[in-house]
């Protein structure tokens, strides 16, 4: 694989594949080609400029379609309200159960940071596309 910095590319356009309710549907099934292409970019995306945000209900759900081991692809996370036993395994700590319904918590988990941050109101579905 040619990664952008060994091609030179540091200035190409990177891409952004974002997945949505990923635990909807059954597109990514034990032994799929979805499932190992999503695997694939997952591992190798970010040396070529591919960058995945997954936004999940449930981090079990997540981890039964994408593989036990597919959070580690993941360095930049955020979470809100979820419980202790959730906020250790994706984000390193317990203080997210008690988070309001505007605050989130990001970690960086390769710089090892730990931030609150304020959750924004989601806009109105017509913006999405939906009526």
């Amino acid at each position: 694989m040619i990664t952008r910095q060994s091609a030179s590319l540091f200035r190409a356009p990177a891409v952004l594949l974002l997945l949505l309710s990923i635990e909807q549907g059954g597109i990514l099934k034990d032994g799929s080609a979805s499932l190992r292409s999503l695997q694939q970019i997952l591992a190798d995306g970010p040396a070529v400029g591919v960058h995945t945000m997954i936004i999940t209900e449930g981090l079990s759900t997540f981890e039964r379609r994408a593989g036990s081991y597919a959070l580690d692809d993941f360095d930049h996370r955020l979470v809100g309200t979820v419980s202790a036993d959730v906020g250790i395994r994706v984000i390193d700590t317990t203080e997210t159960s008690d988070l309001s319904d505007t605050k989130l918590r990001y970690y960086d988990r390769s710089r090892g940071l730990l931030r609150h941050v304020l959750a924004f109101e989601s806009p109105p579905a017509t913006i999405w596309g939906k009526s």
